[in-house]
């Protein structure tokens, strides 16, 4: 019965880590979502983190229904950008989160993060 609970589980809760970057003594956020598909998983889950790990970001996907893939606090704003070029230039189906004021998480578009990196700062 406890094999078979587990088992269960462990099917519902995905969890997925980039091991070469060092996990990260600070809490993690939101920076992203996608399909938990074993496909979605592969292409863009692993598209997703290798590009961030080239860049020495640490990201962590779980998720059962869908996945949500999560970096450093201090390293979203960066990894956020990141994503959003991927999304307009590879056409990668991601699904860009933004952390709001209440710590609840939103959809935001590339567009959004990208004019932001464009505006100089006031």
């Amino acid at each position: 019965m406890i094999t078979r609970i587990l088992g269960v589980l462990f099917s519902v809760f995905v969890i997925c880590a980039v091991q070469a970057v060092p996990f990260p003594d600070e809490p993690l956020e939101a920076v992203a979502s996608y399909s938990n598909t074993p496909e979605a998983r592969r292409a863009v889950g692993g598209r997703a983190s290798s590009v961030l790990q080239d860049r020495g970001i640490f990201s962590v996907a779980a998720g059962s229904r869908g996945m949500t893939l999560s970096v450093p606090a201090s390293r979203a704003a960066e990894a956020r950008r990141i994503l959003a070029h991927l999304v307009q230039d590879e056409k990668l189906e991601l699904s860009l989160l933004a952390k709001e004021l209440d710590g609840r998480a939103r959809t935001i578009t590339p567009d959004e993060i990208l004019k932001e990196e464009k505006e100089p700062a006031k």
